[in-house]
């Protein structure tokens, strides 16, 4: 525990530990079960709080060793609090309200200065009640705004009502992060009359937009099928990383955007990978290919020396989808070679799979992406069962070593049965 590196074997030694407490007299004369260093348990607070991605286990974890220190007579920092109230809300499938209720439940135990989990059984909090200038403790800027970040991830307005009315009635001001959280709800939710006025309060406030919001908008117009709106600030944010040979052009957006929609790009604002992400799934959605293609070339550009890393994998999972949704297939070609979706062909499929096979080896797909993959060439290639056959082999004998279980899934099952229904699934 003093000396792991990584979360995983840390938690299994304190869990070890723990147990050897617990259930061996001997060790239970020298090592009292209640007892147990206290640097080590800040050392595993500290590893929960900075591990990532946050899964389902980040809230039990952190939550027991909070109560052990509390049980020690340690009381839990701000900061752990914080952590805690913003774990209980993420990495479970059952419903972001049900998060945002766990998250006032823990922000309770903290203001009241209570064992942390106490009011974890109660079934409504009011949440103003957070706010009593009598309680030992008070939530603070981070507190508040971990609040409405869950409300807004939960896509529940009643819910962000109560977290914002929280916030006006504290008397501190927001921040750009506060701001934020509430701009993505209204992106979500394809409100562009909100999305502008929070872009324009930003502004006033003096808080740049930063890429981020950018990308929040570039969602949120395309929730609104906005796709030219979206192709514009791109653009716009294309041209700070490569200089548009147009400037009259740009010109003209950058007045376009700030007039119209309040939208401020800085040259120090550029495209990310969630950029590229966003546009590519609002094309691909769309069936514009050309514009998608395109954005995925830019994207590739854009990584350190042009290589295939991890963070294009989303964007291959995009491509893979608008195949899977408009692929056109060769007979149809040669009747109707106009056709809307004529570039959504076995071809340019064909490059793009090959392509991604040049990612990592490490790099997996999910199951959808396989899925899709699988569903593409069956419309593009007019159902060749021999090409589907290669290129399903292909997919197994590459991730099968990686990830056992990733063909293990009922439709992917099917798909298998499809094409292997003598050999029984194409193990050979």
């Amino acid at each position: 525990m003093a000396q792991g590196k990584h979360l995983q074997y840390v938690w299994d030694s304190y869990v070890f530990i723990t147990h050897l407490q617990e259930s061996h007299p001997a060790v239970q004369e020298h090592f009292f079960p209640w007892r147990f260093p206290r640097g080590l348990l800040r050392r595993l607070c500290h590893f929960i709080i900075r591990s990532r991605p946050i899964t389902a286990s980040h809230f039990p974890s952190l939550l027991a060793v909070m109560q052990r220190l509390w049980d020690m007579g340690i009381k839990p920092t701000r900061a752990q609090w914080n952590a805690l109230i913003k774990f209980a809300s993420q990495g479970h499938r059952n419903g972001e309200i049900r998060g945002f209720q766990r998250s006032v439940a823990i922000a309770k135990d903290f203001v009241h200065d209570i064992r942390p989990g106490s009011s974890l059984d109660e079934h409504k909090i009011d949440i103003l009640t957070l706010l009593d200038p009598t309680l030992p403790n008070q939530p603070d800027i981070y507190t508040l705004t971990t609040l409405i970040h869950i409300a807004s991830k939960s896509q529940d307005y009643s819910l962000l009502q109560e977290a914002t009315l929280l916030f006006e009635k504290s008397g501190l001001a927001p921040t750009r992060i506060t701001r934020l959280s509430i701009l993505k709800f209204y992106a979500e939710k394809g409100r562009l009359s909100r999305v502008r006025a929070i872009i324009r309060k930003l502004h006033e406030d003096g808080m740049e937009l930063g890429i981020d919001g950018v990308n929040t908008c570039i969602w949120a117009y395309a929730r609104s099928e906005q796709y030219q709106m979206t192709l514009d600030i791109y653009r716009v944010l294309r041209d700070n990383i490569r200089q548009d040979p147009d400037r009259k052009a740009i010109a003209q957006l950058h007045r376009g955007l700030q007039e119209q929609e309040h939208i401020h790009i800085s040259p120090g604002i550029k495209p990310d990978p969630v950029t590229y992400v966003t546009l590519i799934q609002a094309m691909t959605f769309q069936g514009k290919f050309t514009d998608a293609a395109s954005i995925f070339a830019d994207f590739l550009e854009s990584t350190p020396r042009g290589r295939l890393d991890p963070s294009t994998l989303p964007a291959f999972r995009a491509m893979f989808l608008g195949f899977s949704r408009h692929a056109v297939s060769r007979l149809k070609l040669s009747i109707e070679p106009k056709h809307p979706n004529n570039k959504w062909n076995l071809a340019n499929l064909q490059r793009f799979y090959r392509l991604f096979l040049k990612l990592p080896r490490s790099v997996v797909p999910s199951r959808t992406t396989v899925y899709d993959i699988m569903v593409a060439f069956d419309k593009a290639s007019d159902h060749d069962i021999q090409l589907l056959r290669d290129v399903w082999m292909e997919l197994q004998v590459r991730y099968t070593p990686l990830n056992a279980s990733l063909f293990n899934q009922a439709r992917l099952r099917r798909v298998k049965d499809i094409l292997f229904p003598k050999e029984g699934g194409g193990d050979g």
